[in-house]
């Protein structure tokens, strides 16, 4: 997060030269965007998220990326997730909490037997 913010600053620095408003934007873009890209690798999800009906993405929707059954899904990060509908790498997180669920019935089911 730090990395990407310094690099934020160096630009508004460097913008004495050609003082504009350019890097006056980047750098609450930039920060904006660590704090979504942390927030979602958290693994934490938020009870009010008022980004999401703009970026429904979110810590569920990453964490099906990482999980070995959606590996090859869910790139889109940290905001837009109308790539993975058009590229059809999209999968609903909760298909993964389904079969979670419906594998602890059964191991509790055959437990019982």
């Amino acid at each position: 997060m730090h990395s990407l913010c310094a690099a934020a600053f160096v630009a508004l620095l460097q913008q004495q030269q050609a003082p504009d408003a350019h890097g006056w934007c980047v750098l609450p873009c930039l920060c904006c965007y660590q704090v979504k890209t942390v927030l979602d690798h958290s693994g934490y999800r938020f009870p009010v998220n008022p980004l999401h009906p703009l970026f429904p993405n979110n810590a569920a929707y990453h964490d099906t990326h990482h999980d070995l059954r959606g590996f090859r899904k869910n790139y889109s990060q940290p905001f837009f997730t109308h790539w993975d509908w058009l590229l059809g790498t999209y999968m609903d997180p909760r298909e993964l909490r389904e079969q979670d669920a419906a594998a602890a019935k059964a191991k509790q089911k055959a437990k019982a037997s």
